[in-house]
């Protein structure tokens, strides 16, 4: 089923090579999806098993979009004249042609079912620049003192020269959690893997299946390891898996890797290719996309974006991102590297808001000066995140260790720790993985215009996830608060019950709870909290996790908070019952101070004749539980006597 799946895709993307002679080329727009076959009621017959669950997770709604372009409306298009369909975009509702027809666009546009059409550009065959435009500086790798390890880390992989760049961020602490990509999908969009097939870093992800799916948008074929070497160098980052010499951000994950951009040339339709590659990624079942392109300038300055278009909803690039974040799919850009040049600023589709836009930095944190600068032209922050592109470990083509610069290598970095992070909360969405990401970062509070948001901490985006997703309840009993709560967890981790009374400034802690198993994942907890000495009013819980005990310093962060009303005052008492008033059975509780050997409880009716005796050599966990399943419905009072002494007394409602 899988591999019909393929088929489909790769015949609904398909597009026919262009012709050497001079051509007009024109996006067409339908109007509606036609009287399709396709029903929203069988979404599998467009749609992969993997596409689908991720809507299901995030609770998003197949719809229109999500269909395909209707087949007879493109038929019938291409029936008017001699023209050839280029590609078709399901998101845009378009097919993009040329033709040598000039007056075949006016036909077109008469066409009761098109909507409009609209100019398009592209590379003219046998018009190449002599130079690959993604030409970037690899070097052999070279050790330094700064890519050596420098702490006592007990860590499952020796990541070799990459420890610094994944360490920066505290990626570490997501391995050790056990995220490592296992599950998840990376889509790469950019200029070809050369050499990907053969790559010593890449052997587990090959003899694994888990480069799962090619595709070449420009030459409309399957075949991916030529071309541009650019792909296999961002690849490499993310996927490396050999302990001890070079260990990738999210070495367990599934790759596509997808050619959207033609090295020798730019111009806007590459742009479209990007759109389409993305709508087959979405369709496969991405959950993230690693994209190291951008674009402002073109081989025809007349087709150039200006700053103002740089707005998050203007260039066709950053429409169709942002339809991919609206599926679903977390995309990750890098920002540019545009900081040394009187553009200066990110490249379309890093202005979108949808788009987690990455800049880079040295590996002491420093701003590198190429990294293109934010904000948007409507002043929105960017980048959103800083990782090393400057000195970045990776592969090169023939499998040698080496290291680059540019935001292109960044980007693959926070893509990879990115889907570690949701690998760990799969039921957030991609806006949460997002946000969590750019508020973990370390100049979230002030950020600047080259710097963005900073360098995000893993660890503390995991805190705030945790935030997000832990709950709490509170039930207060006469003089016992019950505390029910649930996180994501494992047994190196811990919580701090903290408490503040009436009349109290100050939270104390009252109680240390283990974490359990050895999976990070949902456990549930319940604390009795017994209230001694306390006087009516409002109590104040919180509860902190602290997640990473194995640091040289505990991380603790606040996850949940509630408040409670305790009606009676508490002050002296050694006994109380709940629940109150009970249909059956109910439970005497003592609190810490009370006696728990030698007790004796008489039940006295309304009328005061003594109804029943209990007697108990010793108490359990401070609990006395009361069978009154056959007892007449009343109020009843308990006397408690420890030693012919009465240390409580209290009145039960049975109903």
């Amino acid at each position: 089923m899988k591999q019909v799946f393929i088929l489909y895709l790769l015949f609904h993307f398909c597009f026919i090579e262009l012709s050497a002679q001079s051509t007009s080329n024109f996006l067409v727009y339908f109007t509606d999806k036609g009287q399709t076959s396709y029903s929203f009621s069988r979404p599998s017959d467009f749609l992969s098993s993997r596409a689908l669950d991720r809507r299901t997770r995030q609770n998003i709604t197949v719809d229109s979009l999500d269909l395909p372009v209707h087949q007879q409306y493109i038929d019938i298009v291409l029936s008017q004249g001699p023209t050839r369909i280029l590609g078709r975009s399901k998101w845009l509702n378009a097919i993009l042609i040329e033709s040598n027809n000039p007056s075949l666009r006016t036909e077109i546009e008469q066409l009761p079912f098109v909507k409009k059409t609209v100019d398009w550009s592209f590379r003219r065959s046998g018009t190449f620049r002599l130079q690959p435009k993604n030409k970037v500086a690899v070097i052999p790798y070279a050790p330094l003192l700064s890519h050596r390890r420098t702490e006592s880390l007990s860590a499952p992989l020796n990541y070799g020269a990459s420890f610094q760049q994944i360490n920066l961020h505290n990626g570490t602490f997501l391995h050790r959690l056990g995220a490592t990509g296992t599950g998840m999908a990376i889509a790469f969009m950019d200029a070809g893997y050369q050499g990907y097939l053969s790559n010593r870093f890449l052997e587990d992800a090959l003899n694994n299946n888990r480069i799962a799916i090619t595709y070449d948008f420009i030459a409309n074929n399957s075949f991916v390891n030529e071309n541009n070497a650019h792909g296999l160098f961002c690849l490499s980052i993310v996927a490396a898996h050999t302990p001890g010499v070079f260990i990738g951000a999210a070495p367990d994950a599934s790759f596509y890797l997808l050619r959207t951009e033609n090295e020798n040339s730019e111009y806007p339709i590459e742009e479209f290719y990007w759109g389409i590659g993305a709508e087959f990624a979405d369709s496969c079942g991405t959950d993230v996309i690693s994209s190291s392109l951008g674009y402002s300038t073109f081989d025809n300055n007349s087709y150039n974006h200006s700053y103002q278009q740089l707005d998050g909803q203007t260039t066709l690039i950053t429409k169709m991102a942002n339809m991919a974040f609206r599926k679903g799919i977390l995309v990750v850009n890098s920002a540019g590297n545009e900081g040394n040049t009187s553009w200066k600023y990110m490249l379309a589709p890093a202005d979108s808001d949808s788009v987690l836009t990455v800049g880079a930095v040295n590996g002491t944190g420093t701003i590198a000066s190429l990294s293109s600068f934010g904000p948007t032209y409507d002043k929105r922050i960017k980048p959103d995140a800083l990782a090393i592109g400057i000195g970045t470990v990776l592969s090169s083509s023939n499998g040698e260790l080496s290291s680059g610069t540019g935001t292109s290598f960044a980007c693959p970095i926070i893509a990879g720790l990115a889907t570690c992070l949701w690998q760990l909360f799969p039921e957030t969405n991609n806006r949460q993985i997002l946000e969590a990401i750019r508020k973990s970062g370390n100049r979230y509070t002030s950020p600047e215009a080259q710097y963005g948001f900073g360098i995000p901490d893993m660890k503390k985006a995991v805190a705030l996830l945790l935030q997000e997703t832990a709950t709490l309840t509170l039930s207060s009993t006469e003089c016992v608060t019950t505390l029910n709560w649930k996180s994501k967890d494992n047994a190196t981790m811990h919580y701090a019950i903290e408490r503040r009374l009436p009349g109290e400034n100050n939270f104390k802690t009252i109680a240390v709870v283990p974490g359990t198993g050895d999976e990070f994942e949902q456990h549930q907890y319940q604390f009795e909290d017994q209230l001694p000495n306390t006087p009516p009013g409002y109590i104040d819980y919180r509860i902190r996790q602290t997640i990473d005990t194995g640091a040289t310093t505990f991380f603790s962060e606040l996850i949940c908070a509630g408040r409670v009303l305790s009606p009676r005052n508490c002050n002296g008492r050694l006994t109380l019952v709940f629940p109150n008033p009970a249909q059956e059975s109910f439970t005497i509780a003592l609190t810490k101070d009370a006696p728990t050997t030698n007790l004796e409880i008489e039940v006295y009716q309304s009328n005061g004749a003594l109804f029943k005796t209990y007697s108990y050599a010793t108490v359990s966990n401070f609990r006395l539980p009361i069978d009154g399943a056959n007892w007449p419905k009343g109020i009843y009072t308990l006397k408690v006597k420890h030693k012919a002494r009465i240390i409580g007394t209290e009145r039960i409602v049975l109903r």
